[in-house]
């Protein structure tokens, strides 16, 4: 039988599961993002790419991800990652 040790236990062990998961797919948007715009770039273009149409939606939590998510701060992260994957070709 659980005690409410355990749930509170439980429910700190999902919403760091949580958090880590979410910041993941932010990542992950920012890195494929990135890749998109380089492999539709109209130098060394391989035929039409298609990306993301809208940045990404993460569901905020008050005690396991909370602040700022996604903006400005995603697309430039995924326009730095751009250039240096831009800068990389050979």
């Amino acid at each position: 039988m659980a005690t409410i040790d355990d749930l509170i236990d439980g429910r700190a062990a999902a919403g760091a599961a949580y958090s880590a998961a979410a910041q993941a797919y932010l990542a992950a948007w920012v890195e494929l993002h990135a890749y998109d715009m380089a492999v539709g770039n109209a130098a060394f273009a391989q035929g039409e790419q298609n990306g993301f149409n809208e940045l990404p939606v993460v569901l905020l939590h008050p005690a396991f991800l909370h602040g700022s998510f996604g903006g400005t701060a995603l697309v430039d992260a995924a326009n730095a990652r751009n250039v240096a994957l831009i800068r990389s070709v050979s």
